[in-house]
């Protein structure tokens, strides 16, 4: 029989292939701020940014003031187109108006003349009777007034009419004096009292006053002398732990300057040996 598969040989692994390296390597020292200055060519990309930055908000500004100036044209011409419509309402108004006081003041002429025509017809009619019957009525006025049917009315109204009014009026007014008198003694009275009471409530809310503040500076005194008594323990207890701290740091000072020396002669014997 022939065996066809490989043979296998045990052998390590194949190296890694590197390149020949070509030319002559060289080198040479250069100092942080030889190749590039960071606060010198920063300074152009800044200037850049900034300038953007800047243009970008102009821009939004002008934009702004823009939209400002927009909505205030646009309350402008609100403004003067409302002011416009009113005025033309105005207008409208004072016509109609006008209109009406042409109709009332044509009513009033027509009305005018007609009295003026009643106002001639009834003075001719009046001419007409006095002419006519004038001597008829001083006649008839005579044998009435010697009959006794006319009298004086001034002295009539005076007797009939003013004289009871007088008195019915001074009679209410003295009795109305008579009950003012009686009001403003109950009134007095009761304002008197009034007083007293007030008097006597301000008096008790001044001595409750009076004892809660006594009340309160008891209070704050005591917790005054609470509080000086925890500051005073807080203090000695702050006090005692500084004390332990100090002392533990002075141990551990020792403990240190101990083992400082032993290693010091530890490194001694071994320089000597």
């Amino acid at each position: 029989t022939i065996s066809t598969d490989k043979v296998r040989h045990d052998r390590p692994p194949s190296p890694i292939f590197v390149p020949q390296p070509r030319g002559v390597d060289m080198e040479t020292q250069v100092e942080d701020s030889d190749l590039f200055d960071f606060d010198v060519e920063v300074e152009p990309i800044v200037q850049t940014i900034v300038g953007s930055t800047l243009e970008k908000s102009l821009a939004e500004v002008i934009e702004e003031i823009d939209l400002e100036e927009e909505f205030e044209a646009r309350e402008v011409f609100e403004l003067v187109r409302i002011s416009e419509r009113l005025e033309c309402e105005r207008v409208e108004q004072n016509d109609v108006r006008k209109r009406a006081e042409r109709v009332r003041r044509q009513v009033q002429h027509v009305k005018h003349e007609a009295d003026a025509k009643e106002s001639v017809k009834n003075s001719s009619a009046s001419t007409f009777a006095h002419s006519y019957v004038g001597d008829v009525v001083s006649d008839v006025f005579e044998n009435l007034h010697s009959a006794g049917f006319f009298f004086d009315p001034l002295i009539r109204e005076i007797e009939e009419t003013f004289l009871p009014w007088l008195e019915e009026g001074v009679h209410s007014s003295i009795l109305m004096a008579h009950d003012n008198e009686r009001a403003v003694d109950i009134v007095v009275a009761n304002t008197v009292g009034l007083q007293q009471t007030r008097k006597n409530e301000a008096a008790a809310q001044y001595a409750a006053i009076l004892a809660a503040i006594q009340q309160v500076e008891d209070d704050r005194i005591r917790e005054e002398a609470r509080l000086l008594e925890e500051a005073e323990a807080a203090a000695a207890v702050a006090a005692d732990e500084a004390a332990q701290a100090a002392a533990q740091a002075e141990a551990d000072a020792a403990a240190a300057e101990g083992e400082a020396g032993a290693e010091g002669a530890v490194e001694g014997e071994g320089n000597a040996a």
